[in-house]
């Protein structure tokens, strides 16, 4: 019966995990939304700054997703103690409290990252086209592509779909 409560309370701590890292991925892809419309307008402080915040929401990010990944480790050890060499799926499975809303968090995560590598691409496409790039000395350089360079590196996110499995 111990062994139940363990899996139990792991199980739940693993969907909090998952809803929180879920929260912090929309607020990554708000950010990236706020990076599109700044791109647009050509408005370097404001990138600057939400490049700034996006940097601490990844940190977040990953501090979660570490968690997530720790926890369901010690699920999969839970799952040995019964069934050997079963995949963490299949024992899920068998588990049909927390299964259904498991995968659908985890369906909702690979969604998301869909969205984000999404954005990303399109807020590099922006981000290189010719009118919104700045040249070397910071000014901005109106339909010059030749010498154009931008002076600050931006922070981005791509994210495997296979970081998010289970």
């Amino acid at each position: 019966m111990l062994h139940k409560e363990l899996w139990n309370k792991t199980h739940s701590h693993l969907q909090m995990l998952m809803k929180e890292e879920i929260s912090s991925m929309r607020e990554i892809l708000a950010n990236m939304h706020q990076e599109e419309l700044i791109l647009m307008i050509n408005d370097r402080a404001c990138l600057v700054q939400i490049m700034h915040e996006r940097s601490q929401l990844l940190g977040n990010l990953k501090d979660l997703r570490l968690e997530r990944l720790n926890t369901t480790e010690k699920l999969k050890k839970l799952a040995q103690i019964d069934n050997e060499g079963a995949s963490l799926e299949t024992i899920l499975a068998l588990d049909s409290v927390y299964a259904c809303e498991t995968f659908s968090l985890r369906d909702q995560m690979l969604a998301l990252v869909e969205r984000m590598n999404l954005q990303h691409s399109r807020n590099t496409l922006l981000a290189d086209y010719p009118p919104h790039r700045w040249n070397v000395m910071g000014q901005f350089n109106k339909g010059q592509v030749a010498v154009a360079h931008r002076t600050k590196k931006r922070v981005s996110i791509v994210i495997d779909p296979e970081d998010v499995e289970m």
